[in-house]
């Protein structure tokens, strides 16, 4: 029988059919007639009459999957078109009383399909077809199983990769988190030596602070409160084991005079200062040793005055028209005590008070310049001689009233000679 085909299938189409549909029929089974359908479930929309049984299937995968459903002729007890809405739905009974549903059948269709479902059933199952339908569905599930096990496999292998990732994405997360808390810890560590390094930075800094101001508070000072500035630059002018015993800081921002052990220091820093005394930001000292000042000197007015110390190097005479030229421009004039590095202008009731320790430094710098002498005896040959000891005497008696020694050196030698003769 040459294949027949509905009223709704076009010749195309059933061709197709038929061709994708070839390699899933038994050995022996012809397509008697081709139509179409529409199911839902499962998804159908052609329909094949065989010479053996009643196809459905989706003609878009049916090479590949071939039929979705179907019935043998031998199992069909009847077939009837139920009419649901619009449409007529092909519903097959089972001699098992199974009814199985084959989609919604074109009204064109339905005398068509009628037609070859009657001849099927009338015919029954080809006999010798039975062994070979048993062994192509033994083979096809064979298939089934094989493709269950192969996607089982398949589903298992990617279980384990799955399971594999998340083990490495897992791990991965957890050495992310141990080395952000190593990173962490190391950043609380770095932070706590940071900070005990600066606790220990502060507390040096506290204790050299409270040495210095402790150094600073043993100082006698006259006048203001002695500025940063200047402290920094007597200690960079000092030495360590030394500090200024006094210091007079100018009532007029003239500069700080600091008197040490062998010397004086004056000292013109801070900006008005040193913008007087002609070094704008900086700072200007001056050292004075003792040896080398042959006097202090203070020129009052009404209520100031200058303080000037006098050496080879400053002989007094630039201060002298100080109270006439006052009115000169600062800087110009080489009269100008605020400009002058030996001069340190002061108010008149500053010096007075400042005046017992400047006398105490008058006597520090005659001190300094007194003359150390060193007396030597002579040895004479014989020890415990008259004559040898009066000699001795009459020369000491000599120097000193040549006024080489005083007195308390005369007698310091006077007795010398005694026990050395004796």
């Amino acid at each position: 029988m040459s294949l027949q085909i509905a009223p709704s299938v076009k010749r195309r189409t059933a061709d197709k059919w038929v061709e994708a549909l070839a390699r899933h029929l038994y050995p022996g089974e012809i397509a008697w007639a081709v139509a179409s359908t529409s199911a839902m479930y499962p998804p159908c929309d052609g329909l094949v009459i065989t010479n053996a049984r009643l196809l459905a299937f989706t003609g878009r995968d049916l090479s590949a999957t071939g039929p979705k459903s179907g019935v043998d002729a031998d199992t069909i007890h009847r077939f009837d078109f139920t009419a649901y809405g619009s449409a007529k739905t092909l519903v097959v009974t089972t001699r098992s009383g199974q009814q199985m549903s084959f989609g919604s059948i074109p009204d064109e269709d339905v005398p068509f399909i009628s037609h070859y479902l009657h001849h099927l059933v009338a015919a029954g199952f080809p006999a010798g077809m039975h062994a070979a339908a048993d062994a192509q569905r033994a083979d096809a599930q064979t298939r089934i199983d094989a493709e269950r096990r192969a996607a089982g496999e398949r589903a298992e292998t990617a279980r384990g990769e799955a399971e594999e990732r998340a083990e490495a994405q897992r791990q991965a997360v957890q050495q992310r988190a141990h080395e952000k808390q190593q990173k962490a810890l190391r950043r609380d560590e770095e932070r706590a030596a940071a900070a005990e390094q600066k606790d220990r930075e502060q507390r040096a800094a506290e204790a050299e602070r409270e040495r210095i101001e402790g150094r600073r508070g043993r100082v006698e000072v006259f006048g203001p409160r002695v500025t940063k500035a200047a402290w920094r630059y007597l200690e960079q002018h000092s030495h360590a084991d030394e500090w200024p015993w006094f210091v007079v800081v100018s009532d007029s921002m003239g500069g700080v005079l600091a008197a040490f052990e062998d010397r004086l220091m004056i000292v013109k820093t801070g900006s008005y200062t040193s913008f007087m005394a002609g070094s704008l930001g900086g700072g200007r000292v001056t050292t004075f040793p003792y040896t080398e000042i042959t006097n202090i000197e203070f020129n009052g007015g009404i209520v100031n005055g200058v303080l000037e110390i006098l050496s080879p190097s400053y002989q007094g005479s630039a201060q002298h028209d100080f109270w006439r030229n006052a009115n000169k421009s600062r800087n110009k004039a080489a009269d100008d005590p605020y400009t002058l590095s030996n001069c340190l202008p002061l108010g008149k009731a500053l010096y007075k008070r400042a005046l017992p320790r400047l006398n105490e430094l008058q006597r520090k710098i005659a001190d300094s310049k007194r003359p150390n002498f060193v007396v030597q005896v002579p040895t004479l040959p014989q020890s415990g001689s008259a004559g040898g000891l009066a000699e001795e005497l009459r020369r000491l008696a000599d120097l000193h009233a040549e006024g080489v020694l005083d007195v308390d050196e005369f007698a310091t030698a006077k007795q010398a000679a005694i026990r050395k003769y004796s």
